[in-house]
């Protein structure tokens, strides 16, 4: 079981016989492990796995990781090609070692290497982060293929010379359905005005990344304004320090934890049940989660984090980390209902370049490259 489907690993296949994914091994206490009915299945033809010890501290980045780097070396040995999907520590070792071998290296940067280690939560993380930058500059810059999830802001923060690069968000979404729209228009013109409103949100719980305190505190300044709101939170992960916070705050009656649901429709259908997305990150690339309730209608506010500038009007981002600024941006859209259609029109008109008929052919194409560059090197 995994947060990624096996139809993940087959815009891979498309261009590769096999692949073989490498990751960290899962375990934890109860309360801090996912409802494995509610997850993806992983696995299928062609697909091999290779679960290393989970080291995904900074003393574990830095410390004790032979055992680690010699598992990597003896897969790295028997493939031809590395993919990188982001610049995480096993990547490194692994790029390294297809460099020492010769093998073709191609990465997806998918985020920020400095916001995401200066974000993690204590003092080693801060210090850490411009050696996780400058490490995770070269390795891009230096890549034989390079696909961004941005159009923008990675580009910059992570410039490459590569051979081939290709712009493609990791996002899987269906053509934009007209019927969709509809509904969500339909849901906003029938809303009551003393209905309560409905927040989302969708993020892993087991750090600070994503930014469940800052909507917290959120929800706390529009309660003590009387706004009629709740929150509904998708996402796994240990929520223990999120319901003492919860309790502090006083809205533990307006706090829902939904746990976890399997990618795809039942992401969907539970964003059709919300009635503005909220994004309040410290790190991202371009966050998926915001482009799938775009595509479902949803009025959406996000952060000044990683491309979500490239998503929304800047009306509706705020400050990273300004549980206040938040606050502002929630109290207008809440007290101007009648702008939702609108925005929610722009949103699922911006989502539609996400859409699947959109990104496949890029991913089979720059894939299929990278497998014929593969094979030339071989020769």
């Amino acid at each position: 079981m995994s947060q990624f489907p096996y139809s993940n690993w087959e815009r891979y296949l498309s261009a590769f016989s096999s692949l073989t994914v490498m990751g960290r091994e899962k375990k934890g206490d109860t309360d801090s492990m996912p409802d494995v009915t509610r997850l993806n299945v992983a696995s299928g033809p062609n697909v091999d796995f290779i679960l290393l010890e989970n080291r995904n501290t900074v003393t574990g980045k830095l410390f004790g990781r032979k055992n680690i780097a010699r598992q990597i070396t003896d897969a790295v040995s028997t493939h031809d090609a590395v993919i990188l999907r982001g610049i995480t520590e096993n990547g490194i070792m692994a790029y390294h070692a297809a460099r020492k071998m010769g093998n073709p290296v191609a990465v997806e940067v998918v985020g920020c290497a400095f916001d995401d280690m200066w974000n993690y939560g204590n003092i080693a993380g801060k210090i850490y982060a411009p050696i996780k930058f400058f490490t995770a500059r070269k390795i891009i810059r230096d890549a034989d293929f390079v696909l961004y999830v941005t159009h923008d802001f990675l580009q910059r923060r992570y410039p490459t010379r590569a051979t081939v690069t290709e712009i493609a968000s990791n996002v899987e979404i269906p053509s934009p359905d007209p019927a969709v729209l509809a509904k969500r228009l339909q849901k906003i013109t029938s809303m009551e005005k003393d209905e309560p409103v409905t927040l989302g949100m969708i993020g892993a719980l087991n750090n600070r990344l994503k930014g469940h305190h800052i909507i917290f505190r959120t929800m706390h300044d529009l309660c003590a304004q009387d706004f009629n709101v709740r929150l509904r939170l998708l996402g796994g992960g240990n929520r223990a320090q999120w319901n003492k916070m919860v309790a502090d705050l006083g809205i533990g009656d307006r706090v829902f934890f939904d746990g976890t649901l399997p990618s795809g429709n039942a992401v969907l259908r539970w964003l059709d049940g919300i009635d503005i997305y909220v994004q309040p990150s410290f790190q991202e690339g371009l966050p998926r989660a915001m482009i799938e309730a775009m595509s479902r209608g949803c009025p959406a506010i996000g952060s000044t984090a990683g491309g979500i500038y490239e998503l929304l009007d800047p009306r509706w981002i705020f400050q990273k980390g300004d549980s206040t600024a938040l606050s502002t941006r929630l109290g207008d859209m809440l007290q101007h209902r009648d702008i939702w259609t609108t925005v929610a029109g722009k949103n699922f008109t911006m989502a539609g370049a996400f859409a699947a008929s959109e990104l496949k052919p890029r991913r089979e194409k720059f894939w299929r490259a990278f497998a014929d560059y593969t094979r030339n090197q071989k020769h």
